[in-house]
C-alpha cells in the first residue's frame, strides 16, 4: 500500500467514525453502542499499524490522544459495571478535534478567477465569461449587459465584494458541514446531560412503579445498596436487581433451589410455604377468577413477595411478570373499588 492509498484508508476509518458517532447521537440509545465502540477502536488500530503520511502526523497525534482517553473511560466503565456510563469531556474534546482535522483535509483553497482582461485576451467567448463570473439571467441565459458594464467601467461588478460562483458553492458546502457538526455536537451534549441527570422521582416511587434496583441506581446515580436501603426504610419489598425470571428447573443451568424458590414450588403444590406449618386445606386463591383477582388474593395475607406471586401464576398458558403483579397491586391501592369482588 503506497502512501496515497494509506492516506485514503486513514480518512475512510475516520469518516466511518463520524457516521457511527452521528448515528448514536441521533438514536434513542444512551449507552455507547457496539458499532460506535468498534469504530473508535478500529481508528486507533489503523493509525497504530502502518506508515503515516506527512500531512497526517497531526491527525495521528490527536487520534492517539483520543485513544488514551477512551482506554481511561473503558477502565472506569469496567470497574463500575455500569454499561450506561459515558466518556468524560476529555474524550469528546479529543474526538471533536480529530474529526475537525479530518474535515480540514478535504477543504480546498478558493481558486482565484483570472481577470476579465486576461480572459478576453485568451479568447474566451463572452458566453463562457458570463458563466465564469455568474452573470446569468433568471431564465438561464447569459447576462451580457453586466459583461458590457464591466468592460466599460471596470469594478462595476468585479469588486472587493465579488464572490465567484465556485467560491460561493464552496462556502455554502462548508457552511452546511459546519452547521451539521454543530447540530451533532449540541445533540450529543443534550444526550449526555440527560444520561447524567438524576431522576426527579423519589426512590420509593420508582420502586412502586416496578423499576428494577439496577435501573433505579442508574437513574438516581447511586448504588444498589442505597436503593434497597430506601425500600427497607419505606417498608417496601426490595425490587429485584434485574427482571430475569427465577430459574427453578434443573437442566443445563442446574443448581440448588433457594429458600424462596422452594416456597414457590410448595405453593404450587398446595403445601405450606413454611416447612413447619401444616399444609393449607383450601387453595390460596380462586383459580377460576381473573388474573388481577388472583394476584390480589395471593397478596392479601402478606406472606408472598411479588416475584413469588408471579411465579405461582405462571404456567404453560401464560407468563406473569414481576412488573404485572406490582402494577396490579399499585392500581388496587389507588382504586380498590375497581377490583370489587
Amino acid at each position: 500500500m503506497d502512501l496515497q492509498e494509506r492516506r485514503t484508508h486513514l480518512m475512510l476509518v475516520l469518516d466511518e467514525l463520524r457516521r457511527r458517532h452521528a448515528e448514536w447521537v441521533q438514536s434513542d440509545a444512551i449507552a455507547i453502542t457496539e458499532e460506535l465502540q468498534q469504530s473508535i477502536e478500529e481508528v486507533g488500530q489503523v493509525f497504530d499499524t502502518g506508515d503515516i503520511p506527512g500531512d497526517c502526523r497531526e491527525l495521528q497525534a490527536q487520534v492517539a490522544q483520543m485513544g488514551s482517553e477512551w482506554e481511561k473511560f473503558r477502565e472506569r466503565r469496567d470497574l463500575s459495571g455500569d454499561l450506561t456510563l459515558l466518556p468524560g469531556d476529555n474524550f469528546w474534546h479529543a474526538l471533536e478535534v480529530a474529526l475537525e482535522i479530518r474535515q480540514k483535509c478535504d477543504e480546498t483553497e478558493p481558486v482565484p478567477i483570472e481577470s476579465l482582461a486576461t480572459l478576453e485576451k485568451q479568447g474566451v467567448p463572452p458566453r463562457q465569461i458570463c458563466l465564469i463570473y455568474g452573470w446569468i439571467l433568471p431564465d438561464g441565459r447569459p447576462d451580457y449587459k453586466k459583461l458590457r458594464e464591466e468592460q466599460e467601467n471596470p469594478g462595476t461588478h468585479i469588486n472587493e465584494d465579488f464572490i465567484s460562483p465556485a467560491e460561493a458553492e464552496r462556502r455554502k458546502a462548508q457552511r452546511e458541514t459546519d452547521e451539521a457538526i454543530a447540530r451533532i455536537k449540541a445533540a450529543r451534549a443534550e444526550k449526555i446531560e440527560t444520561a447524567q441527570s438524576i431522576a426527579p422521582e423519589p426512590i420509593e416511587e420508582l420502586i412502586m412503579t416496578g423499576v428494577s434496583a439496577k435501573q433505579i441506581a442508574t437513574m438516581k446515580r447511586c448504588g444498589v445498596d442505597e436503593v434497597w436501603a430506601a425500600a427497607d426504610a419505606a417498608g417496601l419489598e426490595r425490587p429485584p436487581l434485574d427482571y430475569d425470571p427465577i430459574q427453578t428447573e434443573r437442566g443445563t443451568h442446574a443448581r440448588d433451589l433457594t429458600e424462596e424458590e422452594e416456597r414457590v414450588q410448595q405453593a404450587r403444590a398446595g403445601t405450606s410455604p413454611v416447612a413447619d406449618e401444616p399444609a393449607q386445606e383450601t387453595p390460596w386463591y380462586d383459580q377460576t377468577a381473573s388474573l388481577e383477582t388472583q394476584i390480589i388474593q395471593l397478596a392479601r395475607p402478606g406472606t408472598l413477595k411479588h416475584s413469588e406471586i408471579a411465579e405461582i401464576l405462571t404456567d404453560e398458558t401464560r407468563k406473569v411478570s414481576y412488573q404485572k403483579v406490582r402494577g396490579v397491586l399499585m392500581e388496587f391501592r389507588k382504586r380498590p373499588e375497581a377490583f370489587a369482588q
